[in-house]
């Protein structure tokens, strides 16, 4: 069975719901980016340390530009994010199509979206090895839909 991809489906409004909780929570990592940087006074670009912090010269603006360690930690999860949302939202209008359960769609989201939450909290806070479960059950989620839009497309 091919379903639709229209709101009439119910699992693509699950599907659409928890789309945006997840780019959502994208955007809320790319602000507390921002945050950390101004917090710690750590720019990426010399330009932005003269524009928005108190240096005066050149040397001192790059001396702001500096990795820092929690900046990178937040910029990493964010990129964490992208590496494996990104799949997700292309992957499941794939998976929605080839006419899975609701209630099993639904539960494939579920587990995809507390997985990535899971992965945030504790990449922010570096704590192993609950990090990489979450992770493994993201990537769980993606490889059954791989492997459940190959079995059932019809090439």
């Amino acid at each position: 069975m091919v379903a639709e991809l229209n709101f009439d489906n119910p699992t693509v409004v699950s599907l659409v719901t928890y789309g945006a909780v997840l780019v959502g929570k994208m955007l809320f990592l790319l602000l507390l980016t921002s945050i950390v940087r101004i917090m710690r006074k750590n720019w990426a670009n010399p330009e932005d340390a003269k524009a928005f912090s108190n240096a005066r010269s050149n040397e001192e603006a790059k001396r702001m530009t500096v990795r820092d360690e929690a900046v990178e930690r937040v910029r990493r999860c964010v990129l964490n994010d992208m590496e494996n949302i990104i799949p997700f939202l292309l992957l499941a209008p794939m998976y929605v199509l080839t006419g899975p359960a609701h209630d099993t769609a639904v539960l494939f989201f579920r587990i995809f979206v507390v997985s990535r939450f899971v992965h945030t909290i504790t990449y922010l806070f570096g704590l192993q090895p609950f990090r990489g479960f979450a992770y493994g059950a993201g990537l769980f989620v993606n490889s059954v839909f791989v492997y459940q839009i190959i079995k059932n497309g019809k090439f």
